[in-house]
């Protein structure tokens, strides 16, 4: 019972004094807010430090740093909550608009808080989801980083060069696999002559005469030169194409020298940008992208994370709204009422000292009261002069007295003269000294 009174800021021995339900109504938000908002809000705060901080910090570092921040945000919340609840009672019933922003204060801090708790918890327990939104997110960056930087060293462009010295490579060694036909058309000519050559040296063996075999001679002379047209315009056709074959065989090499070079420069860097990729794949901004983007393609999650949010702004509020609903209990009323008797004393002292303040200053105002307080003080420093010389004269007699004693002690045999002595001496020096009369101002 003590415990929670502390919480309510209200004095245990004070709370016995009332009855049991006006005890249970403080006792009850001191409940609410050491045994609900407390450990709730500790618990959100530590499920959110705990998935802010990243995996490679250790799962044990992890939790304990999350019980600890969560232990220290509850703390902070007892002290601001309980702040609250007993400043409270010192507002009174004409100033409530002080009351009503103290709470919009809290209240918005609870909205802002509970809005990142809600976020933190649901992300908890959509986290398959919201680790497979986030790959997800992670491949299309790479796959953007992978086209940005294939651009970036001209990979499309070497590619298209070596996808067209392919095809014409391709290209040419059809056109060696193929003669043309006006070079076939040369052959069909010389297979032909020589078909009529033959026909006519047949013919000519049949009745040979000297101007047939001419004849055949020159069909045959014709029928060669025809024939050795049409070779070495095929052989020149492939010479000419083995040489187009080489020349971009070339230009196919150093082409793909260049392509290996690009993709080469792009796959380095392209690990070094996939490196940061994984890294700030679990980071906290890649996860609220990530949460986003699962809110908007899936509204229920994002229904839930309201209605979290809407709990948690509530169960952080009770305490501090059973307050407000309770002011009329009586140990508020007791409370107010004992603050209000020490405001208004404290207003009656501070109405004596204006009334002081304004009577010294009437009084100094008078011609002759100036005059009065210079001889007072001329009286008090001769006064103070004689107490010196008295303290001084005292001080003397108190050393004087300590070197007589030692005087005794060593010689024992005088030191009843020696007492004599000085107790004379001592009255003579009292005797002597000048009187003063009392001080005049004395009763003053």
């Amino acid at each position: 019972m003590k415990i929670f009174a502390w919480f309510a800021g209200v004095d245990p021995e004070r709370l016995a004094a009332h009855r049991s339900t006006s005890r249970y109504l403080v006792v009850a938000f001191g409940m609410v807010l050491g045994l609900v908002t407390g450990p709730i809000v500790a618990l959100a705060m530590g499920s959110y430090a705990y998935g802010s901080l990243p995996p490679s910090f250790g799962d044990a570092p992890r939790l304990l740093t999350a019980i600890g921040i969560g232990s220290a945000w509850m703390m902070a919340i007892w002290t601001i909550d309980r702040a609250l609840i007993i400043s409270s009672d010192a507002v009174s019933a004409d100033r409530r608009v002080l009351l009503a922003a103290g709470f919009a204060l809290r209240m918005g801090l609870a909205g802002i808080l509970a809005s990142i708790f809600a976020g933190q918890l649901v992300q908890l327990l959509y986290s398959k989801m919201l680790d497979t939104t986030a790959q997800h997110l992670a491949l299309d960056l790479r796959e953007h980083d992978a086209e940005r930087l294939a651009q970036l060293h001209g990979v499309p462009a070497v590619r298209k060069e070596v996808a067209a010295l392919e095809a014409k490579a391709a290209e040419l060694v059809e056109q060696q696999k193929t003669i043309p036909v006006w070079i076939l058309d040369k052959f069909t000519g010389a297979d032909q002559c020589e078909k009529q050559a033959r026909q006519l040296a047949i013919r000519v063996n049949r009745d040979p005469t000297p101007g047939g075999w001419q004849a055949v001679a020159k069909k045959n002379a014709a029928c060669r030169k025809l024939r050795a047209d049409a070779v070495h315009d095929r052989d020149e056709y492939l010479q000419e194409v083995q040489v187009r074959i080489t020349e971009n065989a070339e230009l196919l090499h150093a082409a793909h020298g260049r392509a290996d070079t690009a993709i080469g420069n792009m796959i380095a860097d392209r690990q070094k940008v996939d490196a940061g990729t994984e890294a700030g794949y679990s980071s906290i901004s890649a996860r609220e992208i990530a949460f986003e983007q699962l809110q908007t393609d899936h509204p229920e999650i994002r229904t839930t994370a309201r209605l979290w949010w809407g709990a948690l702004l509530i169960l952080e509020l009770l305490p501090v709204l059973l307050k407000m609903m309770s002011r009329n209990n009586p140990v508020a009323a007791e409370a107010q009422a004992d603050l209000a008797e020490g405001a208004a004393q404290h207003r009656i002292r501070v109405k004596r000292l204006q009334g002081l303040e304004i009577s010294t200053a009437r009084v100094l105002a008078r011609g002759d009261v100036p005059q009065s307080v210079d001889a007072v003080t001329a009286e008090y420093t001769v006064a103070m002069s004689h107490l010196t010389s008295f303290g001084q004269l005292v001080a003397r007699i108190v050393q004087e007295h300590q070197r007589q004693r030692d005087v005794g002690r060593a010689h024992p045999a005088l030191a009843f003269h020696l007492d004599a002595a000085f107790a004379e001496a001592v009255a003579s020096a009292l005797g002597s000294s000048p009187r003063q009369g009392p001080f005049s101002m004395a009763a003053e």
